[in-house]
């Protein structure tokens, strides 16, 4: 279980030309460091989160890590948050790396894949979209797999508050169905806009 976490920094890289070296990011010539290691004495854990663009991915990690809800929308590349939490009383440093869900930025992903080394993947689709639930099979759990075999899988259904107005959603028996076709840990169902089983999403991989 996670027992705190503290506030966390970040950066938002938009450059296609990358080049990784440590915790410091090259990007056209200017170096960026990202706060990889607020805390060198703690173990790091890399979360990498992925899923079809317009889902909410940023809006749960960003619900997550400072508790608000974001307004409007813009595509993602690459971002990365980092945080500390302390697990069994013990702290780790942790990255969450948000990335992009647009056709347009395959390229970009790879490189966000590639700079996680990723110890879990959180692979989203929302409750309400069948195309963002049929695309983990179709795109999302290939990439992962391509990215990092050994890395833990945890299904994310995001936008669950909309199940009590939606007549039509994704079903559990599917949801449970693709969960053990991808051979994922588990899952969990959340809403960014209540926070309903934010901490939730979170807390499940610390169990893993």
């Amino acid at each position: 279980m996670v027992d705190s976490y503290a506030k966390p920094t970040g950066c938002d890289i938009r450059n296609l030309q990358f080049i990784f070296n440590d915790d410091v990011v090259s990007v056209g010539g200017a170096r960026l460091r990202c706060s990889i290691m607020e805390n060198r004495k703690a173990d790091v854990i890399r979360i990498t989160v992925v899923g079809d663009g317009t889902v909410g991915k940023t809006c749960m990690l960003v619900r997550y890590v400072t508790n608000n809800i974001p307004t409007g929308y813009e595509p993602t590349i690459f971002e990365t948050h980092n945080c500390t939490i302390n697990i069994n009383e013990k702290p780790y440093n942790v990255i969450l790396a948000d990335t992009s869900g647009q056709e347009y930025l395959d390229k970009m992903r790879s490189f966000s894949y590639s700079f996680a080394l990723s110890n879990c993947f959180l692979i989203c689709f929302a409750v309400d979209s069948r195309t963002s639930f049929e695309n983990i099979s179709h795109v999302w759990i290939k990439d992962v797999r391509k990215a990092n075999r050994k890395a833990s899988i945890i299904l994310v259904g995001t936008k669950s508050d909309l199940r009590k107005t939606l007549s039509e959603t994704i079903s559990k028996e599917e949801i449970l169905k693709l969960v053990k076709d991808i051979k994922a840990s588990g899952y969990v169902e959340c809403s960014a806009f209540t926070k309903d089983g934010v901490d939730d999403v979170f807390n499940r991989f610390s169990t893993d």
